[in-house]
Formats: structure tokens, sequence, C-alpha cells
């Protein structure tokens, strides 16, 4: 074994044992196809025992040692709590944020807020919680993840706000911090105001644009669907995180940066066991003043998700999105709503 391992090393060998063990169930079936017994074909499966002994026994020894070797990254400021503090929020919750101001208090980050490591994007879905993972788990992306918060206190942002089941149980007794905003409108609203940043259209003008072929789309999508994937994304991402931390509420924080009454150094203080700095709260990241603070139509809670039948295509951010009510008309602008993938929309 290694003289040192990280949690890089914990998840390759996770892989292999992953791995040998997909391989022993299909070696089971192959026997059984042509009606023999595991007894009677010992030899062919010993390998692949010892192999998964070896992977499990390496397991262990990483496991324990990573416990041990973080140890060495302290925290040294004035917090009680003394381990790691996780990001969680969706893009547009104030991640930008939330990592200056655990600078402030001491948490110390190896990469800026957004961890956008190589081969990040790809193979997967920005807007499916699932996708990410697996697509950074199964492809060895997770070697890069893991290389960096060995090296860090905090994280937030892509691709971190997707993996906590995965950093809740590499970095034991971490706390988590779920940033929101008040309503799912004002978060989709957020996102398509930067989407259109520099472009100098409204909404419906770039939905129109898109649907002529004259405008490239946004993540794959048109701005219609844009809107819509964002808010499924918001609320079930927000779902899960609180079913996976149900019943722990010392572990995770809710908190609203956007509300000026929700006063977030008292929150994340108090979460953290710390006094309150000097410092004024980093609101980072705002749209540009010029932009109009509200570029989502009123009128487009016509585009609730929940009206859709949403299916995922083979590759990417390719969706399919039909009303689940196909006589109900929708129009943006002066358009009828028409999916980016349906016909009717030129691509």
């Amino acid at each position: 074994s290694s003289a040192t391992c990280s949690v890089a090393d914990y998840s390759h060998a996770l892989s292999v044992v992953k791995a040998e063990q997909n391989f022993s169930e299909a070696v089971h079936a192959e026997l059984s196809a042509v009606g023999l017994s595991v007894g009677q074909e010992q030899t062919s499966l010993s390998a692949v025992q010892r192999q998964m002994e070896m992977a499990m026994e390496r397991l262990r020894e990483c496991g324990a040692r990573i416990n041990k070797d973080t140890e060495s990254l302290r925290y040294e400021g004035s917090c009680n709590h003394r381990g790691r503090v996780f990001g969680l929020g969706m893009f547009k919750t104030g991640t930008t944020s939330l990592i200056p101001a655990l600078e402030i208090l001491g948490y110390s980050k190896h990469v800026k807020t957004a961890g956008f490591y190589p081969g990040y994007f790809g193979g997967y879905s920005m807007f499916d919680d699932m996708s990410v993972t697996d697509a950074i788990t199964d492809a060895h992306k997770a070697y890069d993840a893991v290389e960096t918060l060995d090296k860090s206190l905090t994280a937030a942002d892509g691709p971190w706000l997707f993996l906590f089941k995965m950093m809740d149980r590499w970095y034991p007794g971490s706390k988590f911090i779920l940033t929101l905003r008040r309503t799912v409108d004002k978060l989709v609203n957020s996102d398509c105001k930067m989407s259109l940043r520099g472009n100098h259209m409204t909404f419906e003008e770039l939905y129109e644009a898109q649907r002529n072929g004259t405008h490239p789309l946004i993540w794959h999508q048109s701005i219609a669907d844009f809107a819509i994937l964002a808010a499924r994304r918001y609320e079930l991402h927000n779902k899960l995180v609180r079913a996976h931390f149900e019943g722990r509420k010392e572990d995770l924080l809710e908190v609203i940066f956007a509300d000026e009454q929700e006063k977030p150094w008292d929150k994340i203080t108090d979460f953290l066991g710390c006094g309150i700095p000097s410092a004024d709260f980093p609101h980072q990241n705002a749209a540009p003043s010029e932009q109009p603070d509200i570029v989502f139509p009123t009128h487009m809670q016509l585009l609730d998700w929940k009206q859709f039948d949403i299916s995922r295509g083979l590759s990417g951010d390719e969706f399919k999105i039909t009303p689940k009510d196909p006589t109900k008309r929708i129009m943006i602008g002066n358009l009828p709503y028409v999916c980016t993938r349906c016909k009717g929309f030129y691509l």
C-alpha cells in the first residue's frame, strides 16, 4: 500500500471494487448460461475474488488515512466549528458571495467559487443532479474534484453543490449551507438576467430570435425552456438536499442572501459558532445596474415546469418539453410557445 492516501485514491479503489463486482456477477451469469455452477469453475472466479479482496483492503486502509491526513488542513479562525463548510445552493442564490464570506470567517479555499475544473463540462446535464454525480464518478473525474476538496476548507457552486452526498461521506462532521431565493420566480428571473446580459434583448425578443434560428441557444435550450428547466432544477435539488439532511438541523443551514431581513451574517455566524465580523457581508456577482430588475415576464407563470412532460435526450442538455395539456395555448410575446426540439422550432 502507498504511504499517502487521498480521497481520490479512495474513490478509485471504490470504482475498482464496483467494477470487479460487476465482472463477478457477469461470470456467474455466464456460468449459469452454460449449465455450470460456481463450484465447478472455481478457478475462473478465484482471480476475481482475490482482486476484490485486495481492493477492499485498500479501501479500508484508504478510508482510515483520509481522516488522519486531512487533519493537517486545520482551521485557524475563531469559529467553534473547526471542520469544512460546503455551499449547496443552486446557481444564482448567492453562491459567489458565500465563499468570500466564509473566507472572512477563516475558512480557506483552494479554487475560485465556481470550481469548473478541466473536464467538468461534458457527458451530463446541467439540469439534473444525478446526471452530474454519475458522470463525475463513472468518468473518474472525481479525481480532479477530490484533489481540490482535500486542499480546501470550503467549496460552493458547480460542481460541488451537486456532490453533497459524496462530500458528506468523505468529510464527516462538515457543515452545509443551502442558499435560497425567496421564490422560484425570483430564482428564474435572476438566471434569465444572467443569460440576457450584453445582448440588449427582452425575454420575448430573445425567444423569437432563437425560435427563428437567428440567435444561439442557452445550454442547448431556448430561453423559455431554460426557464422551465432552471425552475425544475432548483426545486428538485432543494428537495434532494433537504431529504438527505432530514433530522440533522445542526448540519444544514438554509439562508436567503438577497433578502435584507435575513441578516446573513447573523445566521451564518450563529450556525458556525462565530462572532459577527466588522466587515460588511460581501454581496457579489450582482446584475449590472443598467439591467432591468425584472426580465422574466410576470405572466410566465404559465411556464410552470409541473405543467410539462420533460424527457431527456441521449446527450448533454437535450430535453424534449411538451405541455401535459396539448389544448392549452401559451404565448411568449406574439408567438405561441414551442419547445426547443419540437416541430415549429428552427434548429
